[in-house]
């Protein structure tokens, strides 16, 4: 049976590295196609517009596949070269 990709909405934090939205049990939410998970997004920006006095123009978040997805992800820059760390999420 062939999996399907799921997509996940991300957004990068300074401390924690890349974070995705999550459901109440702390599962990353999943959407079946890109479209939905960026129409979630442009939903919450618009609603966060209405309840702000400085409206953001551009989303911080975006759209990745789970199989793309490394929770956590941060590049640390270490001897001239780039390490990536973090923890990869698996479909559940």
């Amino acid at each position: 049976m062939k999996m399907t990709e799921k997509y996940v909405v991300v957004f990068d934090t300074l401390c924690e590295g890349h974070q995705c939205w999550e459901d109440e049990n702390g599962k990353p939410c999943l959407f079946d196609t890109i479209e939905e998970a960026e129409k979630e997004i442009q939903d919450s920006l618009e609603l966060s517009n209405e309840e702000s006095d400085e409206p953001l123009e551009e989303p911080n978040e975006f759209v990745l596949p789970l199989s793309e997805f490394i929770k956590g992800r941060k590049a640390i820059f270490i001897d001239g070269g780039v390490k990536i760390i973090g923890k990869e999420q698996e479909d559940e």
